[in-house]
């Protein structure tokens, strides 16, 4: 069950700008789920695993002469890892997608009565962590097309500016 309805308001801006943030659109049941589920992935022996090496496309980059936006005088610490597609290995992410509220109110944000499950993305990055993710488009990687595509972020852990909250650019 979802922690709250949506607003006609919040419906309107995200019809508007394509995104928009739905604080506490979880219940605290759901979110303790999906951390739990989100846990397996984590602590999964890595052939479980289908992650993205980002430390090993960061080296190619570099060799390529990429800027990579690294703070010269910091060294890059902790983890930060992409895990893709775990409902494959983990058949009860399934349920965020299926069971959760999740489909229900993305449904009404895009005013549509079919939604598909395409797939689960998990983003690791350990508190303290100073790796930065530079800027990118994700279209040469997202394998839909069209208007009716909806991305989901589901932080578990307080995020805001101090913390290297997600942005966005339209």
């Amino acid at each position: 069950m979802r922690a709250r309805d949506l607003t006609p308001e919040e419906i309107h801006a995200y019809r508007s700008a394509g995104v928009f943030p739905l604080p506490g659109i979880l219940d605290g049941d759901w979110t303790a789920r999906a951390d739990a589920l989100f846990e397996a992935v984590r602590s999964a022996p890595i052939e479980d695993r289908h992650d993205t090496r980002l430390r090993a496309m960061a080296d190619m980059l570099e060799a390529g002469g990429v800027e990579l936006l690294t703070p010269v005088d910091q060294t890059p610490t902790g983890r930060f890892q992409v895990r893709s597609f775990n409902w494959r290995k983990f058949p009860g992410l399934t349920s965020l997608g299926h069971e959760a509220p999740l489909p229900e109110l993305v449904a009404a944000l895009m005013d549509s009565t079919r939604i598909n499950f395409f797939g689960d993305q998990l983003f690791l990055k350990e508190a303290g962590s100073k790796r930065r993710t530079a800027f990118h488009q994700d279209a040469p990687y997202f394998h839909l097309t069209g208007d009716q595509c909806c991305t989901i972020w589901i932080p578990l852990d307080v995020v805001n500016r101090e913390n290297s909250m997600m942005g966005y650019i339209r």
